[in-house]
């Protein structure tokens, strides 16, 4: 007896295929290929940015305005700061809500906001290091931490300051420059480097050669007042904040030529990819392998400067100073 063929829909002897078949499946691989491409490729181009997301700069920014932004970034968003602001908008009536639920208390806001803002730091440390900078810029890796951290503390701070961008921190200048902050952060950095004023305008925000006389009335007023002690290190650093101030003016200077020269080169390397150049990017992977161990020592650093929350760490200063009197001491026994 001949088998009877189940008729369907499609015609008679026309049999259905089934969701598994093989050429549906050949149709949902393409399809989820084609997808996972296109999720590749976004997240390769989101990788480029994330960074300079987090330091709410653009990819084009210039080192000057790196470390201007980061240092601005440094005094909103420290985890004290933001700790209390989050357990603020807890006393709302709808904050109080969220408590009885299981509110977190103000030591573990800290503990979440240091968190963050140690990848803030960590985003920091690649984009102010030009050959760092530069393989991030390429390949869109770190060697370091993994994109998700960096991730997770944009959305977190997007989530704290929803309406903070770039405009906000020129407002925030406008505010702490001549404000009772900017002041503190002085006396502040005299007391934690002993007078030393050599690391000046590196460490107070938005600090240029045009507010000289200012912070030179400022310094003069906590040594009147006794908060500062005017010892030899102070009395020799501060006659040199002027030729400090000339120089944060021509780097200033030479970092915006710098930029404009990066964005033609981009240019210039965008036309060369597109026309087969396949070997820089194995070159850069090549490259980045080899910083494995400054990579390493970078972690370190993080792991000393954690509880400082940004502030610069005066190991650091003394070993830019070493580095120095070391290149001092070479030159003359050259000579």
């Amino acid at each position: 007896m001949a088998r009877r063929t189940k008729k369907t829909a499609a015609g008679p002897g026309v049999s259905t295929p089934s969701p598994d078949s093989p050429s549906k499946k050949g149709e949902k691989s393409h399809s989820d290929k084609h997808q996972r491409n296109s999720q590749k490729d976004e997240s390769s181009s989101n990788n480029r940015t994330r960074l300079y997301d987090l330091l709410r700069i653009k990819p084009e920014a210039t080192q000057i305005e790196i470390t201007k932004s980061y240092r601005a970034l440094a005094l909103l968003l420290h985890p004290d700061k933001v700790a209390q602001k989050l357990q603020q908008e807890e006393s709302t009536a709808e904050g109080e809500k969220k408590k009885k639920k299981g509110g977190k208390s103000f030591e573990e806001l800290k503990e979440e906001a240091t968190r963050h803002f140690q990848e803030l730091q960590a985003a920091y440390e690649v984009l102010k290091d030009p050959k760092r900078r530069k393989i991030y810029d390429e390949t869109g890796s770190t060697g370091e931490t993994s994109g998700e951290t960096y991730e997770e503390a944009y959305a977190y701070y997007r989530r704290v300051y929803p309406e903070f961008d770039v405009a906000d921190i020129e407002k925030y200048r406008e505010k702490y420059l001549e404000s009772e902050e900017e002041i503190q952060d002085i006396l502040d950095f005299c007391i934690k480097f002993d007078g030393d004023l050599t690391h000046f305008f590196e460490y107070i925000p938005f600090s240029e050669k045009e507010h000289l006389s200012r912070y030179l009335n400022i310094l003069d007023d906590l040594v009147k007042s006794k908060k500062v002690k005017k010892t030899k290190k102070f009395e020799s650093t501060l006659q040199q904040m002027e030729a400090q101030a000339e120089k944060l003016a021509a780097l200033t200077e030479k970092e915006s030529k710098k930029s404009q020269q990066q964005q033609q080169s981009k240019k210039k390397s965008s036309k060369k990819n597109a026309n087969g150049d396949e070997g820089l990017a194995d070159l850069v992977l090549a490259i980045q392998a080899n910083r494995a161990k400054r990579a390493q020592r970078a972690q370190d650093l993080f792991a000393r400067i954690e509880a400082k929350y940004g502030a610069m760490d005066e190991e650091e200063a003394d070993s830019d100073e070493g580095r120095q009197k070391n290149g001092k001491n070479k030159k003359r026994r050259k000579n």
